[in-house]
């Protein structure tokens, strides 16, 4: 869906993957890891759709809140919402931007921490592959 509605995200992305693969005719592992901007473009896509809307921990520790009279207690679950830090931690919160990703601080979009998505690295994987044997075949375009 993002590169049907931006379709200069879409060209951006065939650029990167024709500089990155040149003449190659197959995809490596370091081809997919060197391109940032297609996963640039997966994150944004997620964090823009709330593929993840929230993230729930369980506190381990009594921790009091600074400035407020609250502890967090031990055992008391915790949510943090997908989008409450998104603008101090994105350029551009409410519009679909890769150039959001300069910094990855504020994205859950595969949990964070110790506990984060175990796959999310085979999710990366597959994801810009998917991408790469698409946009080097085909331009996504919307019908009439």
């Amino acid at each position: 869906f993002t590169f049907l509605d931006k379709p200069d995200i879409q060209e951006r992305a065939r650029q990167e993957i024709e500089e990155v693969l040149g003449d190659s005719d197959t995809i490596t592992y370091d081809h997919l890891m060197d391109l940032k901007y297609l996963e640039n473009v997966i994150n944004e896509t997620i964090r823009f759709h709330g593929l993840n809307n929230n993230t729930m921990r369980v506190c381990t520790k009594d921790y009091k809140i600074p400035d407020t009279q609250f502890t967090v207690t031990k055992g008391m679950q915790v949510n943090v919402l997908a989008d409450c830090f998104a603008n101090e931690c994105f350029y551009n919160p409410n519009e679909l931007d890769p150039d959001n990703f300069d910094s990855k601080f504020g994205f859950t979009g595969f949990g964070q921490g110790p506990r984060n998505c175990i796959g999310m690295r085979y999710a990366y994987i597959t994801l810009k592959l998917a991408l790469v044997r698409t946009l080097i075949k085909v331009r996504v375009v919307k019908c009439e």
